[in-house]
């Protein structure tokens, strides 16, 4: 990591005054907000002189860069380089609308179940800055103090020199070697997600990576048993409603890249969510006519892996399961309905540009059906206050089984 004058590298934004021009602060968090006084000045002063740059991912360059608005406070953002895609935003969107129906609800108020939603802004086609606190760079992780991914924590637990790029290249590699068949890929993903202890390790030509590399890095960063305990407890509700949320809304998987958790608070968000879509063709009299509908061929709800198993051990049997059911009660709500249509006519629409010709307006009220009837017909089981334990149970089973897990790509 560098420390670099601002001014060298980009002169206007090191020369800008308020005096120039008043522009308000980035805030596109999709919060609501109350009204706030307008003696709160939350406009641009003037940028910092210097900002920090490091090297992420073994690819990609990231920027830590703050400003001061005109009330005196300095605010940080994270300058990253993605693919913009205005379908996440509608999902953080959907996310912001369901904390509204979270804050209502006596079973997810009670837990404190809220998505934890960043504020994000995307400045370029392919840049967006991302907020954080004004703290110190942590030169170990090479993210921002209080944000780190769980792609981080695994590089820096991992023995060197494996990294976490190079696990994935051996687990390809080994795969080609072999007959493809799901026993193969059974065996080479077991052999990959050992359960033993330490760190990973080479053992002659074969990679192992321990269960408890989350556990252990957790360890180490909250010492006191309380906090440690407190952690486990908002890990396992987030881990509820992120993988909750993919299961029901036909949501891409989260990938340890982008999966980020917030030391400061114990939270986790994932900011790259898309709908995961599938083209097909249909024969009809007409002839072949193209469509869009949403994927439900994923061999597993959501993920827990033999690390995140691990590490919230018994609470998964308890803060994890109890917020699947309080979660799936708030998610059986008469406005979903409402939110869905525009969104996914969105979705589609985007999906749909390569060709014009495309007709979305059944796919959309098909996919809308979809997402409905999965609520009906599984979340209700879950939400049932007979048989909710019971569904709760096969649905965490679903989600461990290595015989699932070994079926999804392992680079996400």
């Amino acid at each position: 990591m560098g420390l670099n004058r601002l001014v060298e590298n980009a002169k206007y934004l090191g020369k800008f005054k308020s005096s120039i021009a008043l522009i308000d602060i980035f805030n596109t968090s999709y919060k609501v907000y109350k009204l706030i006084s307008t003696n709160c000045n939350v406009q641009i002063a003037h940028f910092l002189p210097t900002f920090k740059q490091f090297i992420r991912n073994e690819s990609s360059v990231c920027r830590i860069i703050s400003l001061r608005s005109l009330n005196g406070k300095i605010y940080t953002y994270q300058l990253e380089s993605v693919n913009y895609d205005s379908t996440k935003i509608h999902i953080l969107q959907l996310f912001c609308l369901l904390n509204t129906e979270f804050a209502k609800s006596r079973h997810t108020s009670q837990r404190f179940i809220q998505f934890f939603i960043p504020q994000i802004i995307y400045v370029g086609t392919n840049v967006r800055l991302l907020e954080c606190f004004n703290n110190s760079q942590n030169l170990l992780t090479n993210s921002s103090s209080n944000f780190i991914t769980f792609s981080d924590i695994l590089n820096n637990m991992l023995n060197k020199p494996l990294t976490p790029l190079g696990i994935v290249e051996y687990y390809y590699g080994k795969l080609s070697e072999q007959r493809y068949s799901h026993k193969n890929i059974h065996e080479l993903f077991n052999n990959i997600s050992n359960n033993g202890g330490g760190g990973g390790s080479i053992d002659g030509n074969n990679i192992i990576v321990k269960c408890n590399l989350l556990s252990n890095w957790m360890y180490t960063r909250y010492t006191e048993a309380e906090t440690f305990w407190n952690a486990r407890k908002k890990l396992s509700l987030h881990f509820a409603l992120l993988g909750l949320s993919e299961h029901t809304f036909f949501l891409s998987s989260m990938s340890p890249d982008e999966l980020i958790f917030d030391l400061s608070t114990s939270q986790l968000f994932f900011t790259d969510y898309k709908f995961d879509l599938t083209k097909k063709i249909c024969d009809t009299l007409a002839g072949k006519v193209r469509f869009i509908e949403l994927d439900a061929n994923r061999p597993v709800p959501f993920r827990l892996t033999s690390n995140i198993s691990h590490f919230l051990d018994a609470s998964i049997e308890g803060h994890l399961s109890g917020a699947l059911i309080a979660i799936a009660r708030s998610f059986n709500t008469k406005t979903l309905q409402i939110w869905l249509r525009p969104i996914l006519w969105d979705v589609f629409s985007k999906a749909a540009e390569e060709d014009p010709k495309m007709n979305i307006l059944n796919p959309v009220k098909r996919a809308v059906d979809t997402v409905l009837n999965r609520i009906k017909d599984k979340l209700s089981i879950i939400s049932n206050a007979e048989n909710g334990a019971t569904a709760t149970s096969q649905l965490l089973m679903q989600a461990q089984l290595s015989d699932n897990l070994c079926r999804m790509d392992p680079s996400i």
